[in-house]
């Protein structure tokens, strides 16, 4: 007989539920430690690893520093910093990044105010 905490882990219904309370604590570290739990858990965290895309600095640095992922797939918000320069190297990659988000329900550009607060203006 297994234990409880066994079966758990085998549950993707227990397990999307332990998974949405995590993302939506931000809790971002916890959530790539969950993935290497098992496969189960694998395969429901990695549509919330990569939901949301935010880009803050130019888009060339943040592909230098590996903060551009390739699942763009699964891209549900997308988030951009005023530093986007219009370079024909982001052009293109901006493009090939829209190409595949085939689930952007949302996009944001966020403009730091005088006060350094952000507000986001809605591009949909």
């Amino acid at each position: 007989m297994s234990t409880a905490a066994a079966r758990f882990a085998t549950l993707p219904e227990l397990v999307r539920c332990l998974v949405h309370h995590v993302f939506y604590s931000r809790n971002m570290s916890l959530l790539s430690q969950l993935c290497t739990v098992n496969s189960v858990f694998r395969a429901v965290v990695t549509p919330y690893r990569f939901m949301e895309l935010c880009i803050s600095g130019t888009i060339a640095d943040t592909k230098s520093k590996g903060r551009l992922h390739g699942r763009f797939d699964l891209v549900r918000t997308a988030c951009f910093s005023e530093y986007y320069t219009g370079l024909p190297a982001e052009e293109e990659l901006l493009r090939h990044m829209f190409s595949q988000m085939s689930r952007l329900q949302h996009l944001e550009y966020v403009q730091p105010t005088a006060s350094d607060q952000t507000q986001a203006e809605p591009l949909t």
